[in-house]
C-alpha cells in the first residue's frame, strides 16, 4: 500500500508538470492444512485467452455468467473462479457468499490454486467468514507456492502493508521478485518502483530502469511513463 502511493505520485507529478507547460504555452496466525506435493491440475494450465470473454464481461451480463458455469461443471478451474466471482459481486445474480466459498472449496479439494486464492481473499475481506489475514497470509502463500503470481502479489501487498507482521521490505520484494518471473507486469513494475525510491535499500536507478523496462514491454502504461522519465533524467 505504502509503495502503491508512492508510485502513483511519482507517475502522477510528470503529467501533472506537462499540464502546467501546456497552460504555459496556450495561456495523473492460523496454518492452513497444506501438501507440498500438490500441483496445479490441468485446467488450471489453460490459456488464460480462451476465458478472456468471461473475464472482460464478468459484470456486464447473464451470458457471462452462463459461459462461466459451464466451463466450471467441465472442471475448468479458472472459469469457476470467475463463477465464484459473480456471485461475490452480486450484480448480475444474487450476492451469496456461501455459493462463492463453496465454490472456492471444491476448487481447494482438487487442489487448484484458485482455491487457495479465492479463499484468501474471502478471509482477507471478510465475505462470508470472519476477517482473519492470518489465515489469508497463509492461503497466498499457498497459491504463490504453486505459481500464482496473483498470489503473490497479495502476499506481497500484505507484508507491505504491516497487516500481519512488521513491515518487511526484503520479503515484499523478493515476493513481487516472484510474481515478476511469473510475467506479471504489475509486480515488475513495483519493483522498478522500489529501486527508484530506495524503499528498505539503498537507491538503485539502474535497476529501476531495468524492470521499468520489462514491465514498459509487457504494456505497462505507468511504467514505460516512469522508464522514459528515468532515461530523460539520466
Amino acid at each position: 500500500m505504502i509503495i502503491k502511493l508512492l508510485l502513483s505520485l511519482l507517475f502522477c507529478l510528470p503529467l501533472l508538470s506537462e499540464v502546467v507547460l501546456a497552460k504555459q504555452v496556450d495561456k495523473k496466525v492460523v496454518k492452513v492444512q497444506t501438501d507440498k506435493s500438490d500441483t496445479m491440475t490441468q485446467a488450471d494450465n489453460k490459456s488464460v485467452a480462451d476465458n478472456k470473454s468471461i473475464s472482460l464481461d464478468i459484470y456486464n451480463g447473464k451470458e457471462a455468467f452462463k459461459r462461466a458455469e459451464k466451463r466450471c461443471s467441465a472442471k475448468d478451474a479458472e472459469s469457476c473462479y470467475f463463477l465464484a466471482e459473480f456471485y461475490i459481486d452480486g450484480k448480475v445474480v444474487k450476492k451469496d457468499y456461501k455459493k462463492a466459498i463453496a465454490i472456492y472449496n471444491k476448487l481447494l479439494s482438487a487442489k487448484s490454486l484458485y482455491g487457495y486464492l479465492g479463499l484468501g481473499m474471502m478471509y482477507e475481506k471478510g465475505f462470508g467468514v470472519k476477517k482473519d489475514h492470518y489465515v489469508a497470509l497463509e492461503y497466498y502463500d499457498h497459491s504463490c507456492s504453486l505459481d500464482s503470481a496473483l498470489g503473490c502479489m497479495k502476499l506481497a501487498d500484505l507484508y507491505e502493508r504491516g497487516t500481519v507482521i512488521r513491515f518487511d521490505p526484503e520479503r515484499t520484494l523478493s515476493l513481487y521478485m516472484r510474481a515478476c518471473s511469473l510475467k506479471s507486469m504489475e509486480a515488475c513494475s513495483m519493483i522498478g518502483g522500489i529501486y527508484e525510491l530506495g524503499i528498505g535499500m539503498g537507491q538503485d536507478i539502474e535497476k529501476a530502469i531495468y524492470y521499468y523496462d520489462i514491465a514498459c514491454k509487457g504494456d505497462h502504461l505507468e511504467a514505460c511513463s516512469s522508464y522514459a522519465n528515468l532515461l530523460e533524467s539520466r
